[in-house]
């Protein structure tokens, strides 16, 4: 969730000495929970949906900082905390380039898109502004590029990943052939 939202406050002051209104739930909000995600996964996750051992293991040597990361960008117990540090990281390019240091080598890859989807963020935080139309489409061309690069470069599992993407595609597949018992509704009642 955003910090804006948890805190509301906006991230950047616009000066006024007026009381800030607090921020109403946008389209950029969401936009922001979709860069928190992918930074959770790529902190907490190792490939293939795997636990990475860092997190788990006590004895790894990033173990320490990566767990303080992980509880102050996503477990801090008081709501208003968490809404400062995701603000914190917002409001810093230094703090939040410091974070992607930490995520795991598999998803390096990623990193520039991460940093882009951060820059379209702050840009529209910092002016205050979020064009719908501009803002949607630097995201989707965000999504492009690193889908066009990840096509080009693959990356290569390791068979414990493997076999955690295949047992999720069957796991998808038996949920597709049985759509009406998970979703509670007929599969083509979507559709129309």
């Amino acid at each position: 969730m955003s910090g804006e939202l948890l805190t509301e406050q906006p991230y950047f002051d616009d000066g006024d000495d007026a009381q800030e209104v607090a921020p109403r739930h946008d389209f950029n909000h969401d936009l922001e929970s979709i860069l928190w995600i992918l930074l959770w996964i790529c902190l907490c996750k190792c490939g293939g949906g795997i636990c990475r051992p860092a997190v788990g293991d006590e004895k790894h040597p990033q173990h320490k900082e990566l767990e303080k990361i992980i509880r102050h960008l996503f477990q801090a117990e008081d709501i208003g905390q968490l809404g400062e540090n995701k603000a914190a990281a917002i409001l810093s390019d230094r703090l939040f380039k410091r974070y992607l240091k930490y995520i795991d080598d598999f998803y390096r890859p990623l990193e520039p898109f991460l940093l882009k989807l951060y820059s379209i963020l702050r840009t529209g935080y910092e002016a205050r502004h979020f064009e719908f139309d501009a803002t949607m489409d630097a995201f989707r061309a965000a999504f492009d590029v690193v889908e066009q690069e990840l096509v080009r470069n693959p990356p290569i599992l390791t068979p414990e990943q493997d076999a955690n993407v295949r047992a999720e595609e069957v796991r998808r597949a038996e949920d597709e052939d049985d759509w009406e018992a998970v979703y509670g509704m007929p599969q083509d009642v979507l559709h129309d």
